[in-house]
C-alpha cells in the first residue's frame, strides 16, 4: 500500500469539495501526512485593461479577506491537528 507524506488539496469551497475534505483529513492523519490546501481564486474580468471604470469597482482585498475567512473556517472544521 503506498504512503503519503504530503497531500495537496485543492478547495473552491463547493458541497462535493468539502464533501471530499473529511477523506483527505482520514488519509493525513492515517500516514501522517502533511496538507496543503490550495485555493485559486479568478480575477474579474473587468480588472483587465480596458476596463478601468469597472475595475475601480471591484474591491479586491475584500475578495481576499472573504477566501481567507472562509479557508480559516474550512481549516479548523475539517483538518485538526494536522500540519
Amino acid at each position: 500500500m503506498p504512503s503519503f507524506k504530503h497531500i495537496l488539496f485543492p478547495i473552491d469551497f463547493s458541497q462535493q469539495n468539502c464533501g471530499v475534505a473529511p477523506y483527505v483529513a482520514c488519509m493525513a492523519r492515517r500516514y501522517g501526512a502533511r496538507v496543503t490546501m490550495l485555493h485559486v481564486m479568478e480575477t474579474p474580468s473587468a480588472a483587465y485593461p480596458g476596463w478601468p471604470a469597472h475595475a475601480a469597482l471591484i474591491d479586491f482585498q475584500a475578495m481576499i479577506d472573504d477566501r481567507n475567512k472562509r479557508t480559516e473556517s474550512f481549516l479548523k472544521n475539517e483538518f485538526q491537528q494536522i500540519t
